[in-house]
């Protein structure tokens, strides 16, 4: 901690005097830092590289980071109230719904991902659903280890969140973001698909 506390000192020194690659390393460190206090965060590794990359953006040019000894509990400690803001942001997990309405049928029937996922096809619009459940399938099989067993166990077996956690071995918070963020890519995997098609 002592040499890293040194080199991040010569680092905004010269990075205070416009000097690239120094601005460079000093970010690489501050990230380095970040890294290490989101290592265990229930977020996703997308996720947590874009909470990291805006609070080294922050850190080094809206901040003025010390030029003492405490550079370095500074910049740590920076990321751990960042960490703790993302836990307690309610918007990041917020209640998900798979009741959203993805389309409207010709006859002005709102139909939900639920109905996709659940209906016998006897008309257009059930063609239409096992289109959408393709295309969710589809999706679904190019998510990470966590996030495809728990949206496929919520959205196929209609496990709840402590369900889920228990049948997989998982904290319920990691449940939560894979299911949040999951649930994101699909609806905006499908707003794309039918939007490009001119049907949302």
């Amino acid at each position: 901690m002592y040499m890293e506390t040194k080199q991040i000192l010569a680092l905004i020194q010269e990075h205070n005097e416009k000097n690239e690659k120094s601005t460079v390393k000093l970010w690489k460190l501050v990230e380095e830092i970040g890294r290490k206090v989101f290592k265990n965060s229930p977020f996703t590794k997308e996720d947590k590289e874009d909470i990291i990359r805006d609070k080294v953006i922050k850190l080094i040019y809206e901040c003025n980071l010390p030029q003492n000894e405490s550079v370095y509990y500074f910049i740590t400690r920076s990321f751990k109230n960042q960490l703790v803001d993302e836990l307690r942001n309610k918007k990041r997990f917020p209640t998900q719904s798979i009741d959203e309405v993805i389309y409207s049928s010709e006859d002005g029937d709102e139909i939900t991902l639920k109905d996709t996922l659940q209906s016998d096809i006897q008309t257009d619009d059930d063609l239409r659903s096992e289109e959408v459940r393709d295309l969710v399938l589809n999706c679904i099989s190019g998510f990470g280890a966590i996030q495809k067993p728990v949206v496929t166990l919520y959205l196929f077996e209609e496990l709840n969140n402590s369900e889920i956690a228990k049948r997989l071995g998982l904290k319920m918070s990691q449940v939560e973001s894979a299911k949040f963020f999951a649930l994101k890519k699909i609806r905006e995997f499908l707003k794309k698909y039918f939007s490009s098609r001119g049907s949302i």
